[in-house]
């Protein structure tokens, strides 16, 4: 009996280990498709979207498929409860958002993201999150190692440099910037726990703080010398050592960039780059011979005296003089600066459209639906750049307290387990990208958020670890996977939608066209677009064919469009185009008043459009004998006239000359031909002839009829 019962024991444990195993293998392999897919695309569009939701929705089932376990870990940090109602917040928010599509991408990503946090939370094993911080790190390296690539035009991939900025995969140079500064950290930890590749990490570091470098983005680098400083001082093992890396790496990585990034022979660059890593390499190489029978108070100066012997050498390999790339970056970081301030005036619209909404916000997308009608001067921008002001805007002051909140308990967090060398550098990893994120749009990126809710994950599992954390709440694993089931039949439907829409070309037939998105339409009823886009369609055939029923298909799909996104004054302009197809001029004027107030602001081609319209209406109007509707209409464009000279007029000077896109609205021609045409109906012959006077010759040669104006 005891053979047996000792037999059974023994089978128990191997079984366990054996289930262990399997469970930390499926979980590792699930975050590694997690994270490495979405890295080579960025995820900016909504099919790039669709593509992580279903990875990751099919990577967590895989892994509770394995788990045996009948409940499963829902909620128990602060940090758990802090999350999920940011989830839930969005989740709402769709039923008092302005456009339903928005708010449910938007819902869907957030969801995707607790995901992520939750399974790391919840399946991985402590020792095991080294493992998830060489993944991230070795998906930076490798994104640096392409776009260095591309810099010295060995790859001729689009996006991985522009305008001679290192990009990557991430396709912003920004958060490029951001995702290599919390992977330096994650490369400094993984330096002092990894002994015996200790050189190699320190290798990868002085790789990623070029690619830094090579970023030039101002802010991040603000971010970065302080946060690598205190990441350093902080350090709670082996601090000096670390400290003297850290000042040693960064340097030579400084001073390699000035020659790698600037007007130098591209044999000087690589020998700079080449250079400069077997002086990285061996650092501790040589502190470990040398540092030996040293006092370790100089340790810095011998840093220091590395340093200085590879300035010497590149100084006399180089010529200083075209190396001002990378310095001049330095002397342009300015609060004055255009970019500074352009972000300030998108906080201060954000605040706006906050004051226009309820403390709620206005759901998911409401920077998209309200910037171009609140925007204090010209401007397209889909992001607000700033993650703070983009959730102020969505989900209210509330769901600002709560993303400000993420920062306060991770820095409360990672003071309190100081002495913890991970809980540490996770935190430090994360806070480089959430100050970021409050000056950019990293967190709009699906890849940067996927790494930063990856990183709270991990230090969320410190934290659990330490102990002092709220009860537990377990759920049952069958209910997280019927939650699954449901995400994936959300998302399936919505990706099939987006696949034939976004297949549309321009040699495709009607039939062609019009089935496609009636399918489309059929699987995702919600998206605005697919309704112009048909009835565009409707409209175009009719043109051709001149058959009611395609101007009655067209006016249908139009109604529709406004019905699910109203604030969108395209889908007014659109309906309003066929309403004039159909002689129904009254309804036409009375439309295109009724969308006013979601005229979008400083849109040149807008005005004129509208313009245009009220001027063929005035033009049916004379035809019919109807002076009261003529009449009536060009006033209306008078109207138009007097609200572009205001808001014009209420822009900063310093912004009207900002306009490079764009002429300015009181200047652009198009628009300015309306405006006299009408004034010249209006028997106010006066105004038409200085307005005349300012179109462009080739525009009155065009138009011979401003002759007589002139």
């Amino acid at each position: 009996m005891g053979r047996k019962k000792k037999q059974r024991i023994g089978q128990n444990t191997s079984i366990n280990r054996s289930y262990e195993t399997t469970l930390a293998t499926v979980v590792c392999v699930a975050l590694l498709f997690i994270l490495l897919v979405p890295a080579f695309f960025g995820v900016y569009q909504v099919s790039e979207f669709l593509k992580m939701h279903l990875l990751t929705t099919v990577s967590i089932f895989i892994v509770l498929l394995v788990v045996r376990d009948k409940k499963v870990g829902f909620l128990e940090t602060k940090l758990d409860y802090l999350l999920i109602a940011i989830v839930v917040l969005y989740v709402v928010s769709i039923f008092w958002s302005e456009y339903v599509k928005f708010a449910l991408a938007e819902a869907l990503k957030y969801i995707n993201y607790f995901l992520v946090f939750w399974l790391i939370s919840q399946f991985l094993k402590s020792h095991e999150i080294r493992m998830v911080c060489k993944i991230l790190f070795f998906i930076g390296l490798v994104s640096a190692g392409l776009a260095f690539l591309g810099y010295f035009k060995v790859l001729d991939w689009e996006g991985l440099v522009r305008f001679g900025r290192l990009v990557g995969t991430l396709k912003y140079s920004n958060s490029f910037a951001a995702y290599v500064s919390a992977m330096i950290a994650l490369g400094y930890y993984l330096f002092q726990k990894e002994e015996k590749k200790q050189s190699v990490y320190l290798l990868g570091t002085y790789f990623l703080t070029l690619a830094l470098f090579g970023s030039q983005s101002r802010i991040m680098w603000l971010i970065f010398f302080p946060g690598i400083l205190i990441f350093g001082l902080g350090y709670p093992e082996n601090k000096k050592e670390m400290l003297v890396k850290i000042v040693a790496i960064t340097f030579i990585a400084f001073v390699a960039s000035l020659f790698i990034f600037g007007q130098y022979p591209l044999y000087l660059k690589l020998a700079v780059l080449i250079v400069g890593g077997i002086f990285s390499y061996g650092i501790q190489w040589a502190f470990r011979k040398i540092a030996g029978g040293l006092n370790k108070k100089f340790l810095l100066p011998l840093a220091l005296i590395i340093v200085a012997l590879f300035c010497l050498l590149t100084y006399n390999l180089l010529d200083l003089v075209d190396a001002g790339r990378i310095i001049n970056r330095f002397k342009s970081i300015d609060l004055q600066a255009g970019s500074a301030q352009a972000r300030l005036v998108f906080y201060q619209d954000a605040f706006e459209i906050m004051k226009q909404s309820n403390f709620l916000g206005g759901g998911g997308g409401a920077w998209n639906v309200h910037f171009p009608l609140v925007r204090s001067h010209y401007y397209f921008t889909s992001e607000a750049h700033s993650h703070l002001w983009k959730t102020g805007t969505e989900i209210g002051v509330l769901g600002m307290g709560l993303f400000l909140g993420v920062f306060l308990l991770v820095v409360y967090y990672m003071f309190k387990n100081r002495r913890d060398p991970e809980a540490w550098s996770l935190a430090i990893a994360f806070l480089f990208i959430y100050l970021h994120s409050l000056l950019d749009l990293d967190l709009s990126l699906g890849f940067m958020a996927l790494v930063a809710w990856s990183l709270l994950g991990l230090f969320n599992h410190k934290i659990k670890n330490a102990g002092g954390n709220l009860k537990q709440l377990k759920i049952p694993k069958l209910a997280v996977i019927g939650f699954l089931s449901l995400y994936f039949l959300v998302l399936l439907p919505i990706s099939i939608s987006v696949s034939y829409s976004s297949n549309l070309g321009a040699k495709d037939t009607y039939d062609n066209v019009v089935a496609k998105l009636e399918k489309a339409i059929m699987l995702y009823p919600l998206d605005a677009q697919n309704y112009a886009t048909l009835g565009a369609a409707h409209f175009q055939a009719f043109q051709q064919t001149q058959e009611q029923k395609y101007l009655d298909l067209a006016l249908e799909m139009s109604e529709k469009a406004i019905s699910r996104e109203y604030n969108n004054y395209n889908w007014f302009l659109l309906k309003a185009e066929f309403l004039l197809a159909k002689g129904q001029l009254e309804d036409t004027v009375a439309l295109l008043q009724e969308g006013r107030p979601y005229l979008f602001k400083f849109e040149n081609q807008v005005y004129a459009d509208t313009a245009n319209l009220f001027k063929r209406v005035a033009l049916e109007a004379e035809e019919d004998n109807n002076e009261t509707l003529a009449k009536q209409a060009l006033e209306e464009i008078i109207t138009l006239w007097e609200r572009a000279q205001a808001e014009v007029a209420s822009v900063e000077p310093r912004f009207l000359n900002s306009w490079a896109e764009k002429e300015n609205i009181l200047q652009y021609d198009p628009f300015l031909i309306e405006v006299i045409y009408a004034y010249d109906n209006l028997d106010e012959q006066t105004k038409a002839k200085e307005l005349a006077q300012e179109l462009s010759e080739e525009t009155i040669a065009e138009n011979e009829w401003l002759n007589n104006i002139l």
